[in-house]
């Protein structure tokens, strides 16, 4: 009764009229791009925040001033929030462009959520896409302005979040991905990078995929993870942010700056 029902409703969204798999993809892989260059520079940005100021010793001025580093930390997180906020402007606005010149986005997009078939206009599906990519780069760079904190090396800090980003989660992901077990599950289950891809799973695609895959999927593994729950994902990413910034903060806070 709930295969009939979904049918009846992806009939009644449109679905004659939804985006073609090729056009679908190549927006797919443009915020992809978009998102790992963006994700790169941030953590090129927030591995040297810290760590780049007590390696040149610039910050003993900011240390001695009546200013507490609590607040120092936050001016410095702020600046992070504004530069991913800039970074996913920038994403949007290079995407609308895109778009516009390739003449992309004349029809609606079909997903389900929840059970449900749904119909939504290109853009703002797009939008939402973007707008879901601040959690993934601000996660990075939470954890690259811990080791900041924590290495005080600039080198150090950009070394081993880069090394987790583009390499560690991955492999791992693919491994656990392709691993039919319950161990390798439960592994990939707890992995960041699984849990980023909210809005694949937020919006799950009723319109037949690629043979070849997205960009993303062929970098990452695929999607075939035993995803857990999405309110999981978000719960563990909010919580695994958290513990990156309280471990910077209070690396800054509390040791000595010689």
């Amino acid at each position: 009764a709930q295969e009939i029902k979904l049918s009846i409703d992806i009939n009644a969204v449109g679905y004659g009229a939804a985006q073609s798999k090729d056009e679908l993809g190549y927006a797919k892989n443009v915020i992809a791009i978009g998102t790992a260059v963006a994700s790169v520079i941030i953590i090129l940005i927030s591995a040297t925040m810290i760590s780049e100021e007590i390696q040149s010793g610039s910050i003993k001025a900011l240390i001695i001033s009546p200013v507490k580093r609590s607040k120092i930390f936050a001016a410095k997180l702020m600046a992070i929030v504004t530069v991913c906020l800039l970074m996913i402007a920038l994403i949007a606005l290079t995407f609308t462009a895109i778009n516009i010149i390739f003449g992309f986005g004349s029809s609606p997009i079909v997903y389900t959520a929840f059970g449900r078939a749904h119909s939504i206009a290109y853009y703002p599906y797009m939008f939402a896409r973007i707008a879901i990519a601040f959690i993934d780069i601000f996660v990075y760079a939470s954890m690259a302005l811990m080791f900041s904190a924590i290495t005080r090396n600039s080198a150090v800090s950009i070394c081993i979040t880069m090394f987790d980003y583009l390499a560690v989660s991955n492999i791992v992901k693919i491994i656990c991905c392709n691993t039919d077990t319950i161990t390798g599950n439960l592994v990939a289950l707890f992995m960041p990078k699984v849990n980023m891809e909210l809005a694949e799973r937020l919006f799950r695609q009723m319109l037949p995929q690629s043979e070849s895959g997205s960009l993303l999927e062929l970098l990452t593994g695929g999607s075939d993870c035993a995803y857990g729950p999405l309110w999981f994902s978000i719960v563990y990413l909010a919580v695994l942010t958290f513990c990156f910034l309280y471990i910077a903060f209070d690396s800054f806070c509390r040791r000595d700056i010689k």
